[in-house]
């Protein structure tokens, strides 16, 4: 009985250390369970702390998104605006290639007009010059054969188809007189280039080397003229120049009477030893007369020429189609040439030109008779 006692007691405790050791099993694994339950939790809290954290940096993202979706559009929207501003900029540019390329055909165009009218204009100027040329060569023999063959001018007169005989066929003047000893050249000149003096300078060197190394230069008088056109003799800056012994005179045409009058004085002159000083001093007077009267003309001819040319530039002002109007009037105007009758008339006597003048200032009748106007009351 006693050992069922102990077997009873000694369960009891085996139960009661099982008991304890369970409760104390139970408690560690509540304890862990506890420390899992708060582990758990303050993960759950992280977790949720993350959570609103994820959600608030999504709506941040939401936010940025829906920003950044609005910029876009306002961007789409400025960058169809560029291209559509581009794309008319484009054609705007096309365009004003286009109307460049149209100009500039047009440029082209009326370049080539301008060039042609130019060249047609140079061509005719070219043709009306040498036309002046031949013609002024002409008159000059001409006016220089009627001179010389007046009884009170004459002088033996050749020309260069008529030159004297064994006279050096190379010189070629245009014209040229005996006088006493000598020959006096009278070149006709007249220029293509636009610049005249330069022209009669580079003539003269030409013709003084000629005249130098001629046979000729003996016989050939030292003076030599340049006749030329009247219109221009107003343009030289200069009217004579020396070269290597001669003086060359350019002068205008009218100029030639006083000069051809002056050596035949001088050829008179002469043979004036006999005469007596009265006579000496009436040939001077009338020398110095001539002279007078050579300058007077020749500045009253270039002043008046440079007058002219004033008032030729002052149609500038007018428009081109009035411009062009009175060009085509002016080439229908009929050129007035004098017959030589008429001028041989006056220049050879003295008495007609002055009735003529006395003629052109007196007064003219009344074209009504004073007799009718006595019945008028």
């Amino acid at each position: 009985m006693e050992y069922g006692v102990y077997i009873g007691a000694a369960a009891a405790a085996v139960v009661c250390i099982f008991l304890l050791l369970s409760n104390r099993t139970l408690r560690i694994r509540k304890d862990e369970q506890e420390k899992k339950l708060l582990l758990a939790q303050q993960r759950l809290s992280q977790l949720e702390g993350q959570q609103n954290s994820a959600e608030h940096e999504k709506r941040e993202y939401i936010m940025q998104a829906e920003q950044l979706r609005q910029l876009l559009g306002s961007r789409d929207q400025r960058i169809a605006q560029l291209e559509s501003e581009e794309k008319q900029r484009l054609r705007d540019v096309e365009q004003q290639v286009q109307e460049l390329d149209s100009a500039r055909k047009l440029l082209e165009q009326e370049r080539e007009r301008v060039l042609i009218s130019e060249r047609e204009k140079q061509q005719q100027e070219a043709e009306n010059r040498d036309r002046q040329w031949a013609l002024h060569e002409q008159e000059t023999v001409k006016l220089i054969r009627e001179l010389a063959g007046r009884g009170d001018l004459y002088f033996p007169c050749y020309d260069n188809t008529s030159l004297p005989e064994g006279f050096d066929q190379s010189l070629k003047p245009d014209v040229l007189i005996r006088f006493l000893d000598q020959y006096v050249i009278f070149d006709a000149k007249l220029s293509k280039s636009q610049n005249l003096q330069a022209y009669l300078l580079q003539q003269a060197k030409t013709t003084a080397k000629k005249l130098s190394a001629s046979a000729e230069r003996e016989v050939v008088f030292q003076t030599v003229f340049f006749v030329v056109p009247s219109m221009d003799i107003g343009t030289l800056k200069t009217l004579s120049c020396y070269e290597d012994g001669y003086r060359f005179f350019f002068i205008p045409p009218e100029s030639a009477e006083p000069i051809l009058s002056l050596f035949k004085r001088l050829e008179t002159y002469e043979f004036a030893e006999a005469w007596n000083p009265q006579e000496r001093e009436q040939i001077v007077q009338v020398l110095a007369s001539l002279e007078h009267h050579i300058r007077h003309q020749n500045a009253v001819h270039v002043l008046s020429v440079l007058k002219g040319i004033q008032a030729l530039e002052a149609k500038g002002v007018l428009d081109e189609q009035m411009h062009r109007d009175i060009m085509e009037k002016r080439k229908s105007i009929r050129i007035e040439n004098f017959t030589p009758s008429s001028l041989r008339r006056l220049i050879q006597d003295d008495k007609a030109l002055r009735d003529e003048v006395l003629r052109i200032m007196s007064p003219k009748p009344p074209a009504v008779d004073s007799d009718d106007l006595a019945g008028i009351e």
